[in-house]
């Protein structure tokens, strides 16, 4: 009883808000997105590249009405955003080795597969004009990190520090960005990888964190992939079926670097500090939701 009496108080209360021209909603969405940055190159070509990656979106709607025909619209929405990121050329790996005080240097050809996933809490506050049953919004969008995942495999044909070949290492990427902390070697074989490096069998793990490409101990001096805050702006345009349910198509541009400018690092250039980048990186996305506002 005590419940339905607080949801009639609270439909009436928002019958208020909605005399007074306030409106709100929901809606739910797909979105596919990529980190827009640049590569690095060999002889002209590009070594990395960046592809879509599925997501979805759900959140609230919040509006103001100024006039019948045009308004102010809030939102607060789950939002994922990602890329599916692709290297593929001569290049190194850092490697942690158990029992070794830093990580081991393999140069060769090698192949990074890594889909990335983040999650952010996004705020889109825009200006809309209604053109019949048509809707055009524009405006800007702040964005805060949730979380931020990375899944995929590496494979590198090594060369040791001597120049003496060791094999084919084949890895696993289980990335958590916001975790500096290193991701210790199973206790199974089949969670190790064993080389030769220079007449010295050594075991690597097969499974690798998100700072193991550094030169030093894994997760010393790393500093976290993905910035806190991302903005940018959008732009959009709602089909209304009725008064209510509509569908909604919507571009994100985003301004702001996303990547940590200490965390960057060459993928084909061996340096022992870390060969860091200052590469600005944007998420670009596209986004399809269906909507309810009333």
């Amino acid at each position: 009883m005590k419940r339905l009496t607080l949801v009639f108080i609270a439909l009436i209360f928002l019958q208020g808000l909605k005399a007074q021209g306030w409106g709100f909603g929901f809606k739910v969405g797909m979105t596919q997105s990529k980190l827009d940055g640049p590569s690095e190159q060999a002889n002209g070509n590009d070594l990395e590249s960046n592809a879509n990656a599925g997501g979805f979106m759900v959140g609230a709607i919040f509006k103001y009405k100024i006039t019948e025909l045009a308004g102010i619209r809030a939102e607060l929405l789950y939002n994922q955003k990602g890329t599916n990121y692709n290297f593929t050329g001569d290049g190194y790996q850092f490697l942690p080795a158990q029992g070794q005080p830093t990580n081991t240097l393999l140069t060769g050809s090698q192949r990074i597969d890594l889909d990335i996933s983040n999650s952010y809490l996004n705020i889109p506050i825009m200006g809309y004009g209604r053109l019949g049953k048509f809707e055009l919004e524009g405006g800007i969008s702040l964005g805060v990190l949730l979380s931020s995942n990375g899944s995929g495999e590496v494979e590198i044909d090594g060369i040791s520090p001597l120049g003496n070949p060791v094999g084919v290492y084949n890895g696993v990427l289980e990335y958590r960005f916001n975790n500096t902390d290193p991701r210790r070697i199973g206790s199974v074989a089949a969670d190790v990888v064993e080389l030769n490096v220079d007449g010295q069998m050594l075991t690597f793990p097969k499974f690798l964190d998100a700072y193991h490409r550094f030169p030093n101990q894994v997760g010393l001096d790393s500093d976290r992939v993905f910035n806190a805050l991302d903005m940018g702006v959008v732009g959009g345009i709602n089909y209304y079926w009725n008064s209510t349910l509509y569908i909604g198509g919507r571009m994100y541009y985003g301004l702001s670097d996303v990547t940590n400018n200490n965390s960057g690092y060459d993928v084909s250039k061996v340096d022992f500090n870390g060969g860091r980048r200052n590469d600005k990186d944007r998420n670009v996305s596209l986004q399809f939701s269906l909507g309810f506002s009333f």
